[in-house]
Protein backbone atom coordinates (compact mmCIF):
# COMPACT_ATOMS: atom_id res chain seq x y z
CA UNK A 1 0.00 0.00 0.00
CA UNK A 2 1.24 3.58 -0.91
CA UNK A 3 0.43 6.64 0.65
CA UNK A 4 0.77 9.84 -1.08
CA UNK A 5 -1.41 12.04 1.02
CA UNK A 6 -3.02 12.59 4.34
CA UNK A 7 -5.97 14.67 4.93
CA UNK A 8 -5.61 16.42 8.16
CA UNK A 9 -8.72 18.18 9.66
CA UNK A 10 -8.36 20.34 12.52
CA UNK A 11 -10.47 17.81 14.80
CA UNK A 12 -7.71 14.77 13.87
CA UNK A 13 -4.95 17.06 14.81
CA UNK A 14 -6.46 17.94 17.97
CA UNK A 15 -7.17 13.97 18.55
CA UNK A 16 -3.51 12.91 17.93
CA UNK A 17 -2.17 15.76 19.79
CA UNK A 18 -3.27 14.45 23.18
CA UNK A 19 -1.16 11.51 22.21
CA UNK A 20 1.51 13.99 22.30
CA UNK A 21 1.96 13.63 18.45
CA UNK A 22 2.65 16.69 16.01
CA UNK A 23 0.91 15.46 11.71
CA UNK A 24 4.52 15.88 10.34
CA UNK A 25 5.76 13.10 12.98
CA UNK A 26 2.96 10.90 11.28
CA UNK A 27 4.02 11.63 7.74
CA UNK A 28 7.76 11.31 8.58
CA UNK A 29 6.95 7.71 9.47
CA UNK A 30 3.85 7.41 6.74
CA UNK A 31 6.29 8.64 3.65
CA UNK A 32 9.95 8.28 4.85
CA UNK A 33 10.22 5.00 6.80
CA UNK A 34 11.64 2.13 4.32
CA UNK A 35 10.73 -0.42 6.91
CA UNK A 36 6.95 0.92 7.08
CA UNK A 37 4.55 -1.93 7.76
CA UNK A 38 0.53 -1.53 6.79
CA UNK A 39 -2.34 -4.15 8.00
CA UNK A 40 -6.47 -4.08 7.59
CA UNK A 41 -7.17 -4.25 11.24
CA UNK A 42 -11.02 -3.72 11.21
CA UNK A 43 -14.03 -2.88 8.94
CA UNK A 44 -15.33 1.14 9.88
CA UNK A 45 -18.08 1.74 11.76
CA UNK A 46 -18.35 5.27 10.52
CA UNK A 47 -17.67 4.83 6.87
CA UNK A 48 -19.51 1.68 5.49
CA UNK A 49 -18.02 -0.25 3.23
CA UNK A 50 -14.46 0.91 4.17
CA UNK A 51 -11.59 -0.59 6.37
CA UNK A 52 -9.45 1.26 9.45
CA UNK A 53 -6.02 0.30 8.70
CA UNK A 54 -2.77 0.25 10.56
CA UNK A 55 0.80 2.14 9.86
CA UNK A 56 3.76 1.27 11.86
CA UNK A 57 6.54 3.11 11.24
CA UNK A 58 9.27 5.22 12.89
CA UNK A 59 10.26 8.95 12.68
CA UNK A 60 13.44 10.80 11.65
CA UNK A 61 13.77 11.04 15.40
CA UNK A 62 13.38 7.17 15.91
CA UNK A 63 10.15 7.39 17.81
CA UNK A 64 7.96 4.51 16.69
CA UNK A 65 4.04 5.29 16.17
CA UNK A 66 0.92 3.84 15.34
CA UNK A 67 -1.11 5.28 13.19
CA UNK A 68 -4.85 4.12 12.34
CA UNK A 69 -6.44 5.34 9.12
CA UNK A 70 -8.87 5.19 6.68
CA UNK A 71 -8.49 4.84 2.44
CA UNK A 72 -10.44 8.00 1.29
CA UNK A 73 -8.97 7.78 -2.34
CA UNK A 74 -6.31 5.83 -3.95
CA UNK A 75 -3.26 6.75 -2.08
CA UNK A 76 -5.43 9.48 0.36
CA UNK A 77 -6.17 8.87 4.11
CA UNK A 78 -8.10 9.94 6.58
CA UNK A 79 -6.59 9.92 9.64
CA UNK A 80 -8.55 8.32 12.56
CA UNK A 81 -5.41 8.43 15.57
CA UNK A 82 -1.93 7.75 15.98
CA UNK A 83 -0.45 6.54 19.39
CA UNK A 84 3.46 5.53 20.62
CA UNK A 85 3.19 1.50 19.31
CA UNK A 86 2.85 -0.78 22.56
CA UNK A 87 5.17 -3.74 22.89
CA UNK A 88 3.90 -6.18 20.99
CA UNK A 89 3.22 -3.85 17.77
CA UNK A 90 7.25 -2.63 18.19
CA UNK A 91 8.58 -6.25 18.59
CA UNK A 92 6.48 -6.93 15.36
CA UNK A 93 8.24 -3.65 13.58
CA UNK A 94 11.90 -4.51 14.48
CA UNK A 95 11.77 -7.86 13.68
CA UNK A 96 10.19 -6.83 10.03
CA UNK A 97 13.50 -4.04 10.03
CA UNK A 98 15.96 -7.21 10.50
Amino acid sequence: MKIASIKWYRDRIEHIAKHKIEPYEVEQAAFDDPYKMFKKVATSDGFPGKYVYRLLGRTEAGRHLAFFYILIEAEVVYPLTARNMNDSERRLYNAHRR
